[in-house]
Parts: C-alpha cells; structure tokens; sequence
C-alpha cells in the first residue's frame, strides 16, 4: 500500500543519487544521538526483493516497479498495519504493489541477533542459516520529522510460476508496472537510488543461497554461526 503523506519524500529518496557502499568503498559508519519518539510520530514500513528464475533460462531475476506516474523505478514496500507483523507486512505489500504471489525466501545471512535461549555479546557477528528475518533496514527523518524504518526482507515467487493477479493496486498505486528482469538490469533501472544497493546486497545473499548445498547437519533453519567478535 502507498504510504499518504509522504509521498515528496519518497519521491525525493527515489530521484536523489545516493553514494552507495561497495567492498572498495564501504559506508563511514555513522554516530547517532540517542533519539525517542512517540508512536505519533515514527512509521514503520517493510518491503521486499522479489526473485524468480526464469521459466525458461533459469536466470536469477527481480521484480521491479515502474512508477509510471513519476517515472521512478521503485520497490515494493509500504506501511505495516496496526497489530501485523513486519515479515507478513512485507509479503502483503510485495503482492498489493506487484500482483505477484510470493512468499518469504530463507536465505544464510550475518546478524547481530542470537538464537532463541542463546546469550551472545551484542558485538559478535554471526551467521543465521535459512534466516527469514530483514536482510537490510532503511532509516530516515521525513520532512515533518517523523522517523520512518523500512525492513527489507527477501521474496520469492510462489512456485516460481504463479501467474500475476490483476486489480490488487490500491487506488494511490494506479501506474504501477511490475515486471520481472535480469538482476543486472535491476540495479541498472535503480542506479542512483538506494534501491539499487538493497538489490545488490539481496542478489549476493541469494546467489549464495543458491549455490550452498548444505548438510543434513547445517539444514536446521536458525542455526547460528559466529563469524567475527567485534
């Protein structure tokens, strides 16, 4: 569902060239303040990397969104309902802007998180088999200063073939085109948005994912690896 109100603002994330981060050219970590808001005045939203392979290729692609209205390449998020979950969120919002069924993708990713009973130092980075959490999160000060968190997850076209639904927009998506392409041609149509560096982290994860064959003992989903104590 599109978000009412913020739509400069997710126009001007759309059109604005933001520096990516890249193994040559990490992001500088920054410093925040710590910061408090009530539940007036923060909004949480969550989207999603859909991935197919094509039918009859079987190349890795991604569902991108023409916004036809403002000529913008987007992808699918929006805001998480009262009571909802954010991964059922995503999956919602992916289906609503896209028409595409689809379903969350597990995925080996590192993370800060422990396994449940688990007590780990908040430092150490390990590693989630068959995570099904948020592989990326987006942060941001809207004009009315508001504070806006985007959970990225990763999706999955049910069945790898389930066909798209018509009619599922909402009234402020009309001009929404989704359609399948070559990974590479994804983060071309979203160069110059942060887009792009979200479909870029979730092709590696992926492509990883893809070419793990994991043994009977590392199949247990949520196992957890550590990988570096920082």
């Amino acid at each position: 569902m599109a978000e009412p109100g913020y739509g400069r603002d997710d126009n001007q994330e759309q059109d604005t060239p933001i520096p990516r981060a890249s193994p040559s050219r990490p992001r500088k970590p920054i410093l925040l303040p710590p910061l408090s808001f009530p539940s007036e005045s923060f909004v949480f939203s969550a989207g999603s990397v859909l991935f197919r392979t094509h039918p009859d290729t079987g190349v890795l692609q991604v569902c991108v969104i023409h916004n036809t209205k403002r000529n913008a390449w987007i992808l699918p998020k929006g805001r998480k309902d009262q009571n909802e979950s954010m991964d059922v969120t995503a999956v919602r919002e992916t289906f609503e802007e896209t028409g595409f069924p689809c379903e969350l993708y597990p995925c080996r990713m590192e993370t800060r998180a422990p396994a449940p009973g688990v007590n780990v130092n908040w430092k150490v980075v390990l590693e989630a088999k068959e995570s099904l959490e948020p592989f990326y999160v987006t942060v941001r000060q809207m004009g009315d200063k508001t504070l806006k968190m985007i959970w990225w997850y990763l999706t999955w076209l049910k069945g790898n073939n389930a066909e798209k639904v018509p009619g599922v927009h909402t009234p402020s998506e009309a001009g929404y085109v989704s359609q399948f392409v070559d990974t590479e041609k994804a983060i071309e149509l979203l160069e110059g948005t942060n887009f792009a560096e979200i479909v870029e982290r979730a092709v590696d994860l992926v492509k990883s994912s893809l070419e793990d064959i994991p043994s009977s003992s590392e199949s247990e989903s949520g196992t957890l690896e550590v990988l570096d104590d920082i």
